[in-house]
C-alpha cells in the first residue's frame, strides 16, 4: 500500500450551484422559475431545430410538474424543487411506468442553463483589475485594454474569480496545485480559464482519448480551444473535474476502429452547448440531480473523473466548498469526501462558503446539520472546519485598494498567501 503524500499548497475547490449564481444561473430554489422563462424564450425563437427541441423538452418537464402535484398531497415532495421533481420522474422511468424519458430532463437542464448563460454573457458585470497590484498577470493581459494613466483593466467577474482562486495575480508559490471539483453543468469555469490563457484538463485518462473513429471514449472536437489539454496534467494545469457531466459533453454511437462492426459510445467534448447540438449527438452527457444519479451511465462513464477527484481530495491541503448545500440526493458526495479524507495527511483547512452559513440566516441549522452528518463537529472546534457566511463576490474582490493583509480572514487572503502587504488588485 502506498504511503499518503504530504502537500502544503494543494487547493481543492468543490463548487455547487451557488458558485454560478453571480452569473444569473439558477440554483435549486430558482431553477423552475428560470426554466419557465427559458421555455417561453425557445417557444418564440422561430423555426429553429435546436429551439424546438429545447421548447419541447421544457414543456414535457412542466407537464410532469403539473401531474406531480398529486404526490405532494400525501408526501413531503415539493414539485417546484428540481431534485424532488426529477427524482420522481427518474423513479417512474426506472419502473418502466413513465412516458417521460430522462433525455427530456437532460435537454431541459441544458437549455435552461444555456438561456441563463447567454443572458450573463451579454452583461458579465466587469470588475477592475489594478495591473500594478497584480504582478502575476503578464502580457498579453486578459480583459479590456488598460486605461492610459491608471493602468486599470476590466475583467468579467468570473475571470476575476478564477484568477483569485488559482493564484494567478501574484508570483507563483512553489509546488502550488489547484483542482476544481464541480457538480455544475455550466462552462463558466472553462470560459474564464480560457480567457486567462490557463490550461485545464477534464481529468480523463490519456488512453481514453480517441481519434473520433470509435477508437476511444473521449473525443475533443477540433473547435475546442487548445487550453483543454489531453495529456496528463502537470502541476500548472488546472484540473476541472465535472462529476455530473457538462452541457458541452454529448454521447454518440460510433463504429469501433478496433473491433469490426461493433458500435461503441463516444463522449464528444465541444466548446459550447450549441456547438455540441450541431454534431448530431444521441444524448447529452449530464447526470440529472436525482437519487438514481449514475444509474445506467453507458460505457466507462465518468469513473476516471471521480477517481481523479478522489486522488485530489487525498492530497488537499485546503478544501474550499463554495455554494454547495450538500443536498440529500447527493449521497455520492458523502462517500467521496469520506474516502478522500481517509488517507489525507495534508489537510489544514476545510472552508465552507455559503451565505446560509451566517448564523442569522434562514436555513443555517439545516445546512450545518447536513455538514456534521458527514464531518465531525470537533473539526470546527480545532479550526479546521471554517464557515464563511458571506456572498462570494466580497470575499474574492476585497479591499478596494487597501492592503490584503488588513483582512487576513477573507477568502482572497487565504487563497493568495503571497499577497503580503500589497494593495488588493481587484476592485468593484
Amino acid at each position: 500500500m502506498n504511503k499518503p503524500e504530504l502537500h502544503t499548497h494543494h487547493n481543492v475547490y468543490v463548487l455547487g450551484a451557488g458558485f454560478s449564481a453571480d452569473a444569473g444561473l439558477p440554483t435549486i430554489a430558482t431553477f423552475m422559475q428560470t426554466l419557465r422563462k427559458a421555455g417561453e424564450h425557445y417557444k418564440h425563437s422561430g423555426d429553429d431545430g435546436s429551439a424546438r427541441r429545447n421548447a419541447k423538452a421544457i414543456a414535457q418537464v412542466l407537464d410532469y410538474r403539473l401531474r406531480a402535484a398529486g404526490a405532494a398531497y400525501r408526501c413531503t415532495i415539493d414539485p417546484d424543487n428540481i431534485e424532488d421533481l426529477f427524482s420522481l420522474i427518474d423513479t417512474e422511468e426506472g419502473s418502466g411506468k413513465s412516458n417521460y424519458n430522462n433525455d427530456y430532463i437532460r435537454q431541459a437542464i441544458a437549455a435552461t442553463i444555456d438561456f441563463a448563460h447567454r443572458t450573463y454573457a451579454r452583461d458579465p458585470r466587469n470588475v477592475k483589475l489594478m495591473s500594478q497590484n497584480a504582478p502575476g498577470i503578464k502580457e498579453p493581459y486578459p480583459g479590456t485594454p488598460a486605461e492610459e494613466h491608471n493602468n486599470v483593466r476590466l475583467l468579467p467577474r468570473y475571470d476575476a474569480y478564477l484568477a483569485a482562486m488559482t493564484g494567478m495575480l501574484y508570483e507563483p508559490v512553489a509546488g502550488r496545485r489547484d483542482t476544481i471539483i464541480t457538480f455544475n453543468y455550466d462552462t463558466l469555469v472553462e470560459e474564464a480559464l480560457t480567457n486567462l490563457r490557463k490550461s485545464y484538463s477534464y481529468g480523463f485518462e490519456p488512453e481514453e482519448y480517441g481519434d473520433g473513429a470509435g477508437g476511444g471514449f473521449v473525443v475533443v472536437d477540433s473547435g475546442c480551444p487548445n487550453y483543454l489539454t489531453k495529456e496528463p496534467p502537470d502541476d500548472d494545469v488546472i484540473r476541472v473535474l465535472k462529476l455530473h457531466g457538462s452541457v458541452n459533453w454529448g454521447l454518440r454511437r460510433a463504429q469501433s476502429s478496433t473491433t469490426h462492426g461493433t458500435s461503441v459510445d463516444e463522449l464528444l467534448v465541444c466548446r459550447t452547448f450549441n456547438e455540441l447540438e450541431d454534431k448530431g449527438i444521441d444524448r447529452l452527457f449530464i447526470e440529472p440531480p436525482t437519487w438514481r444519479k449514475g444509474y445506467g451511465t453507458p460505457g466507462r462513464g465518468i469513473a476516471t473523473v471521480w477517481n481523479t477527484a478522489l486522488r485530489a481530495l487525498r492530497t488537499a491541503s485546503r478544501i474550499t466548498i463554495i455554494g454547495y448545500s450538500l443536498p440529500l440526493t447527493d449521497v455520492h458526495f458523502r462517500y467521496l469526501i469520506a474516502a478522500g479524507l481517509r488517507e489525507n495527511i495534508s489537510l489544514q483547512e476545510l472552508l465552507f462558503v455559503n451565505p446560509t452559513l451566517s448564523e442569522s440566516a434562514e436555513g443555517y441549522k439545516e445546512i450545518t446539520s447536513r455538514i456534521f452528518q458527514i464531518l465531525r463537529p470537533e473539526l470546527r472546534d480545532r479550526g479546521i472546519i471554517q464557515f464563511i457566511g458571506n456572498e462570494l463576490e466580497p470575499e474574492l474582490i476585497v479591499g478596494n485598494g487597501l492592503p490584503v493583509s488588513m483582512n487576513k480572514e477573507c477568502l482572497f487572503a487565504k487563497l493568495n498567501p503571497n499577497a503580503g502587504n500589497r494593495a488588493a488588485p481587484l476592485q468593484w
